[in-house]
């Protein structure tokens, strides 16, 4: 329930936090410019940052923003 919460926060916010999170902004960006709608978008965000979190906890590792512009986060480790 939270990463969907930070994922509406990623949402409502694209506009301020651009330059800041380029990538969560991108990638939200990016599905609903291809599906046509803002829950699917969202649902995606929510998934995106659940793998992040796992790969960062299974690592015991910093997280580091993707360099690609285009990640697949199943690839992205």
């Amino acid at each position: 329930m939270r990463l969907v919460e930070a994922a509406n926060t990623v949402a409502a916010r694209r506009g301020k936090w651009g330059e800041k999170y380029p990538h969560a902004v991108g990638f939200y960006q990016r599905v609903k410019a291809t599906t046509k709608l803002s829950g699917k978008a969202k649902a995606a965000m929510a998934r995106h940052l659940a793998e992040a979190a796992w790969w960062v906890l299974t690592r015991k590792q910093d997280y580091r923003e993707p360099t690609s512009a285009r990640v697949i986060s199943s690839n992205n480790g």
